[in-house]
C-alpha cells in the first residue's frame, strides 16, 4: 500500500504482517424473527442550502434513540475559513443549543423537523436548512434477526468502532445482531461472538474492486475478487459462500472516501471526488448484484480533528488540516447530493455529531480516540434503530 497517497499514519500503519485466518466460524441463526427491516421513506426537506455563503449542509435525516444523547455540531455542517465569527439559531420542538451544537435525549420514539439558520457577526442571515430528527426506541428490532457487514478503511479497520457496536447492541438487549467480515480488526482472527469487519488501512472504493498484491497478509488483496486466466473477475457471491454461508447481509455499511480524498489539493480535489463517485458506483453496482435486497448504509466521511499539530505529527506538511477539511466538506455534499434519493442506500450522517476535539487524541489527524469510538459506533447504533420492521 502506497502510504504517500492515503490517510495511513506512515509510522504507524494498520499491522501488515498479520494474516488471515483461514477458520471461519460456523454461525448459528439468531432466535429472532426474519429481517424485514426497511429505511423510512426520505422526507421532502430542504437540506442543502446552494444560495448559502457558507454552503450550509444538513442530512435529511438525523437519528436519534431513546435515552441516548444526539448532538449536532454547527462548525461541521458549514465550510468557512472563519467559522468563529458565526451564529446559529435552531428551532426544534424537541432539544437545546448551546453556541457549539444542538442535543437532544428523546424520552419517547418520534419524529421532529429541526431548523439550523447561520448568520454572520452582523446578524445577517448565511444560510438556513432544515432536516429531520426520528427517534426510536432503544428497543426497536431486538426481535430481529440482523446480520450487518462494514466496508471500510482504517478508521473502521482495527475492529474497535464494531466492538463499542456489538456492545451496545447487546447491552441494550438485543441478541440477534451479527456483523460479518473475514476478519475482527487488524486481521485478528474470527471468533464466534466478537465483532467482524470487512476494513482495511488506506483503501479506497476502487481497493476493493482492483487490490491484488503477492503475499499472505490479510490486506494484501480484496476478497470480492478472484483472479481467473490473469484477469480479476467478481466474486462477491464466493465471499458469501465463505463468510456467511452463502447469504446475502440484511445491511453493508460502507464507510469510506477518506483515502481518496485526503491527498487531493485545491488542484485536483473535483478530479479525485468525481473518481471516488466513479468508483464507489461500480463497487455498488457488483454489490447489488449479488445483493438485490440488502440495504446499503453510507456513512458521510467524519470532520478531522481540530488541531493543527496532529497533521504536522502524522503527515509532515503533505496533508495539511485546512485543505483535508475542505475537500472532506465536498465531499460529504456530492455524497448526499448523489445517494441521499437513492432508495436502497440510506445515509448514515456521522459527520454532523463528531467533536473534532473530544473525539481525537492530540497526535492523530484522522482516527478517533476511544471517546470517539464509541460516538462512532452510536451514532451507527442510532441509525440501525430507526428501521421499520412489519409486525
Amino acid at each position: 500500500m502506497d502510504k504517500k497517497n492515503n490517510a495511513e499514519i506512515p509510522d504507524r500503519p494498520s499491522d501488515p504482517n498479520a494474516v488471515l485466518s483461514e477458520f471461519v466460524p460456523m454461525w448459528e441463526p439468531g432466535s429472532g424473527k426474519k429481517f424485514d427491516g426497511t429505511f423510512q421513506p426520505v422526507p421532502e426537506v430542504e437540506n442543502i442550502d446552494d444560495s448559502s455563503t457558507v454552503y450550509l449542509t444538513l442530512p435529511k435525516v438525523i437519528y436519534a434513540m431513546t435515552g441516548s444523547e444526539t448532538r449536532v455540531y454547527f462548525h461541521n455542517l458549514v465550510f468557512a475559513y472563519d467559522k468563529k465569527s458565526l451564529n446559529f439559531e435552531t428551532e426544534c420542538e424537541i432539544g437545546i443549543s448551546n453556541d457549539s451544537y444542538w442535543s437532544v435525549i428523546p424520552e419517547e420514539s418520534g419524529v421532529y423537523s429541526l431548523k439550523i439558520t447561520a448568520k454572520d457577526s452582523a446578524g445577517r442571515i448565511v444560510g438556513t436548512a432544515e432536516t429531520i430528527v426520528r427517534a426510536a426506541s432503544a428497543e426497536n428490532g431486538n426481535d430481529r434477526n440482523l446480520v450487518v457487514m462494514i466496508v471500510g478503511d482504517s478508521i473502521m479497520g482495527n475492529g474497535k468502532i464494531a466492538d463499542f457496536l456489538l456492545e451496545n447492541v447487546k447491552k441494550r438487549g438485543n441478541e440477534n445482531l451479527r456483523l460479518m467480515g473475514s476478519h475482527s480488526g487488524n486481521g485478528a482472527p474470527l471468533a464466534i461472538g466478537k465483532a467482524a469487519v470487512e476494513a482495511y488501512g488506506g483503501w479506497c472504493w476502487d481497493s476493493f474492486m482492483t487490490l491484488w498484491n503477492p503475499g499472505e497478509e490479510y490486506n494484501k488483496r480484496t476478497k470480492f475478487m478472484k483472479m481467473e486466466n490473469g484477469n480479476l473477475v467478481e466474486a462477491v457471491q464466493e465471499y458469501l459462500d465463505k463468510y456467511n454461508q452463502g447469504y446475502a447481509p440484511d445491511i453493508v455499511i460502507f464507510s469510506l472516501g477518506c483515502n481518496d480524498v485526503a491527498c487531493a489539493n485545491m488542484g485536483s480535489i473535483d478530479s479525485a471526488i468525481e473518481r471516488s463517485v466513479e468508483n464507489r458506483n461500480k463497487l455498488l453496482s457488483m454489490f447489488r448484484k449479488a445483493m438485490p435486497e440488502t440495504l446499503f448504509g453510507i456513512v458521510l466521511l467524519a470532520p478531522p480533528n481540530g488541531r493543527d499539530q496532529a497533521f504536522e505529527i502524522n503527515y509532515k506538511g503533505t496533508i495539511p488540516r485546512r485543505q483535508y477539511l475542505f475537500n472532506q466538506f465536498f465531499y460529504v455534499r456530492r455524497t448526499l447530493k448523489d445517494l441521499q434519493n437513492v432508495p436502497d442506500c440510506s445515509i448514515i450522517p456521522i459527520y454532523t455529531g463528531v467533536d473534532e476535539f473530544e473525539d481525537y487524541p492530540d497526535d492523530n489527524a484522522v482516527h478517533p480516540n476511544e471517546i470517539g469510538q464509541k460516538r462512532f459506533a452510536l451514532m451507527l447504533e442510532m441509525w440501525l434503530k430507526n428501521l421499520k420492521f412489519s409486525s
